[in-house]
């Protein structure tokens, strides 16, 4: 019984450290992009990055430091379809198109490109890039 309870609470003290979000390339990507591009939650954003990923980032979450965002801010409606998936061992590229619904405006259509790389039983967002469709 202390033996199971042991293993229950190392469980537990790991398991985010290896979410099955980031077990997968795939995975990974729509995690990274729900937290930045859906949920605009930057900081949970920044956990599937490394590389030139983390760095735009963490660029922008200084420049939102200097904005007046809290809960009471509009954020856009956002949904993504899978354009594209290429995985070729220790790396993977997926394309996105974003549906973007800003109150008030009309929608509009980003395309983004997500490049990720596995580091041991992980996949890491290297880099991203966005572009008008």
């Amino acid at each position: 019984m202390r033996t199971t309870l042991l293993l229950c609470v190392m469980l537990a003290a790991f398991a985010p450290a290896c979410s099955s979000e980031d077990s997968t390339a795939a995975g990974t990507a729509e995690a990274f992009l729900d937290d930045h591009y859906v949920r605009i939650h930057l900081t949970s954003a920044l956990e599937y990055t490394t590389d030139l990923a983390r760095q735009k980032v963490e660029k922008e979450i200084e420049l939102a430091r200097n904005s007046d965002i809290d809960a009471e801010t509009s954020k856009p409606h956002v949904s993504y379809t899978q354009k594209l998936a290429r995985e070729d061992g220790q790396r993977a590229t997926f394309e996105y198109e974003l549906l973007i619904r800003p109150d008030g405006m009309e929608p509009f259509r980003r395309l983004v490109l997500v490049v990720l790389k596995s580091t041991g039983d992980v996949w890491r967002v290297t880099n991203f890039s966005e572009k008008t469709d």
